[in-house]
């Protein structure tokens, strides 16, 4: 079961949120703020996708998602706003948010989101193992003899 961190400083959004995830069979860690969630990585939670609002009280969002990803660079982030602004999206994008959504959330475009950021994750792990294993020697490069020629420089 992947667990999903939501952050995000309106109660109500966080509970409702919380609870439709949930009900597509992922395990869901909230926190009503930046600072709180931080800790909560700090403290060593794993987790596997980030959702988070944009504008909090104590760090905005794109403040909170640069902070993220200089801790956590391969876990995709989603980030929710009720303010869509050209601006803010580009700005995001452009510091490694996965996605950027608009709220009202729709739950249908929600659950496609999400399972695309997690996927995508996956494939990254994969490829960053492949590499791993060709560069020390354990993966299928490895069982492929290379001519004595090609060898030698």
């Amino acid at each position: 079961m992947k667990t999903l961190l939501l952050v995000d400083d309106d109660r109500e959004v966080l509970d409702t949120l919380a609870a439709i995830l949930s009900r597509m069979d992922f395990n869901v860690i909230t926190r009503p703020d930046a600072k709180a969630a931080l800790s909560l990585l700090r403290e060593g939670a794993r987790v596997d996708l980030i959702i988070t609002d944009y504008l909090m009280q104590d760090i905005d969002g794109l403040e909170f998602l640069v902070l993220l990803k200089q801790m956590l660079p391969d876990v995709p982030v989603i980030m929710l706003t009720g303010y869509g602004e050209v601006e803010t999206y580009l700005k995001s994008a452009s510091l490694g948010v996965f996605d950027y959504m608009n709220k009202p959330i729709k739950m249908k475009e929600l659950r496609r989101i999400v399972q695309a950021a997690l996927a995508s994750a996956e494939e990254r792990s994969a490829v960053r193992q492949t590499d791993v294993s060709s560069k020390n020697g354990t993966g299928p490069a490895s069982l492929v003899q290379m001519p004595e020629a090609v060898r030698s420089p």
